[in-house]
């Protein structure tokens, strides 16, 4: 049954998208807090971006 591999396929595919889609806004997020942070002087941790802090 090829057609129900591809849909699968699709909805793999369409997942592991979301995933980096979401992945990449947590970052933007991420860096536009620490951005803002910077911009009035605050000292900014990087804790709940998925990185530790330098």
């Amino acid at each position: 049954m090829p057609r129900v591999e591809t849909v699968r396929d699709l909805l793999s595919q369409t997942l592991a998208w979301r995933l980096a889609y979401e992945q990449c806004a947590a970052q933007v997020r991420c860096v536009a807090a620490w951005g803002q942070a910077a911009s009035v002087g605050q000292l900014w941790s990087a804790d709940g971006c998925g990185e530790e802090a330098e």
